[in-house]
């Protein structure tokens, strides 16, 4: 029947395909054959006020002098004195800290890594990444939503079946992982990680950053896996931050060596998953059910500048300046053109196992790559440039729509005159106002926000903001600057989808070839400019990385398993203890124990 859904499961998996109604797809019920205490489940707090009390500390930022007087005043009013056992901060970190035997606890390790003959010491602050995951994968509560095998998801249209993708579990890249794994254990599960890493600035004049990483486990569905509550996401790590003196922080010595200190601490954070990745370990599940788990890094979400820490490549001046392909420098506007993949296998040999010589020097400059060993090669079935992601916040709203569309609309309605700004700015004072829909008051000419949110919604209202006022008439460079944004707007579109199809995919890839000859037109028509005024297209690295999204999705499911916008949002929760719950000395150590 048309709008029929199949599942049809990995082979390893020995399950039978299954057919649902559209209208019964994921609504089953799946009750977990557990028993969850109702009678105290506030442990190891004594009671339940204690708990409540507590966490209000924690979700207020509260230090621990307030802490101290909030106890002092709660005692004077509470109505049930019995009830509350604690007295001071230290009464309630004590019960925090015996919180954590539930949880996997922070660790500091030592980082040595020599720069110029001398040894340089790091702390590297982290949580036991394959203890972590195990709190996850033995959690009774998450256990009922845990998906083990690949599934290959289908649709009836009618007349035939249409494959689907949105899950990790639903893409190319689990599927594969499954069957290598029964290659070395019969009957062996994927355990999918995401990481994400970012450096955030913590301090009002940003000479305070905090460098972490985020865990979360892919075999969970996304509304669990993206939330905040069970099963969402959890800072693991902190980078350490490594400082450069003013005038060696670009020589390729000290970016090699900072890059050497990166993986370093990689290194000690994966070393569990790296050596149980190969053979896999026998675990007791959340739902009682021992399965053999081999874990792997199915996502590695980073803005660029981290994407080239993951890849060690040399970045924008590179010879391949791409952390996915071999595209060459120069030619990052030719989105028609698909280049050889990077990989994973080829570096390590080339790094690893090439001795010093003119051609290995020759060879990783034409590659981009530095000469320092990644820390990722030693997980299984896992290749850095494979895991490496669309990330659709930076790439798109703050990337290609703020930084470099947007300044190319506004030089065009200046070169027009002060009365078609005026016109372009009111049409955003005056748009209506919607749910969801942000309203710019002042219009957005002048408006500077770091709120990607925001920004979406610039780009939501600009078509209508700008077609009267750059008219192919009026504004021949603008009308075919506004083509190119129509068909950027049609990419961004796609790349939002939760579904896709494999016709909204090829669809995708043909708006691609659109949005290039629009562009190439667009460029066509600024040739012979002064030179100062015109950008260079083929130096915008988010540009090109559009080629990729395609195969992204088709390997590890929708763009919104990847993306960064879920990630960044920890960046005010991490400001804010920074703020309001550490001295600002030693932060690393004050920072963890609020996260």
């Amino acid at each position: 029947m048309a709008n029929d859904i199949r599942v049809e499961y990995h082979r390893a998996a020995g399950l039978p395909p299954r057919i649902f109604a559209f209208r019964d797809f994921r609504q089953e019920k799946r009750t977990p054959n557990i028993v969850v205490s109702k009678s105290n489940p506030w442990k190891p707090f004594k009671t339940r006020l204690d708990f409540e009390l507590a966490e209000f500390t924690q979700k207020a930022s509260l230090n621990k002098q307030l802490i101290n007087s909030l106890f002092k005043l709660v005692k004077d009013i509470v109505s049930k004195p019995t009830d509350l056992t604690l007295e001071s901060a230290d009464d309630v970190n004590r019960v925090w800290e015996s919180a954590t035997l539930y949880h996997p606890s922070f660790t500091s390790t030592s980082i040595s890594q020599p720069y110029k003959g001398e040894d340089k010491v790091f702390d590297f602050y982290s949580r036991p990444l394959w203890e972590w995951v195990l709190s996850q994968v033995q959690d009774p509560l998450l256990a009922p939503y845990m998906e083990w095998d690949a599934q290959r998801l289908s649709k009836f249209d009618g007349t035939k079946w249409v494959r689907f993708y949105d899950e990790p579990w639903t893409a190319r890249k689990f599927a594969e992982v499954q069957s290598d794994i029964s290659r070395v254990r019969s009957g062996g599960k994927p355990l999918a990680i995401i990481l994400w890493a970012d450096t955030s600035v913590l301090s009002t004049f940003g000479t305070q950053k905090g460098h972490y990483i985020v865990a979360r486990v892919g075999n969970l569905p996304m509304w669990i896996r993206n939330g905040r509550s069970f099963g969402g996401g959890r800072v693991v790590g902190f980078l350490p931050i490594v400082q450069g003196m003013v005038g060696e922080q670009k020589k390729p010595g000290f970016v090699n060596w900072k890059n050497a200190v990166y993986h370093k601490a990689f290194e000690v954070f994966l070393e569990d998953v790296a050596r149980i990745s190969k053979l896999g370990q026998m675990v007791l599940c959340g739902d009682d059910v021992f399965r053999v788990l081999f874990p792997y890094i199915h996502i590695l979400s980073a803005d660029y500048e981290e994407q080239c820490h993951f890849t060690l490549i040399r970045g924008l001046n590179g010879l391949a300046p791409c952390p996915v392909c071999l595209v060459p420098k120069g030619t990052l506007s030719d989105l028609r053109t698909r280049y050889q993949y990077r990989s994973a296998v080829e570096n390590e040999v080339l790094v690893r196992l090439t001795a010093p010589s003119a051609e290995k020097e020759y060879e990783l400059k034409s590659r981009g790559l530095r000469n320092v060993e990644n820390a990722l090669w030693a997980v299984a079935n896992t290749d850095v440039h494979q895991a490496l992601s669309y990330d659709r916040l930076h790439v798109d709203i703050i990337g290609m729509f703020q930084k470099h569309i947007l300044p190319e609309i506004k030089t065009e309605l200046k070169h027009l005159g002060r009365r078609a700004q005026v016109e372009f700015d009111e049409t955003y004072m005056n748009m209506a106002r919607w749910s969801d829909l942000a309203h710019f008051k002042h219009g957005i000419l002048t408006l500077d926000f770091s709120d990607g949110k925001k920004w979406a919604d610039v780009a939501r209202i600009l078509i209508h903001a700008a077609h009267n006022v750059m008219s192919e008439a009026k504004s021949p460079k603008g009308f075919a600057l506004l083509k190119v944004f129509r068909k950027w707007h049609e990419l961004n579109m796609y790349l939002s989808f939760e579904v896709h199809t494999e016709e909204t995919i090829p669809a995708y890839d043909r708006t691609l070839n659109t949005f290039h000859d629009r562009l190439a037109e667009y460029i066509d028509l600024n040739e012979g400019d002064d030179l100062t005024d015109v950008k260079d297209w083929n130096r915008i690295i988010k540009l090109h990385v559009h080629v990729h999204a395609a195969r992204d999705i088709r390997m590890k499911g929708v763009i919104a398993n990847m993306d960064t916008k879920v990630n960044e949002n920890l960046n005010g929760a991490m400001r804010n203890a920074y703020r309001m719950q550490t001295n600002f000395k030693n932060v690393e150590p004050q920072v963890r124990d609020c996260t």
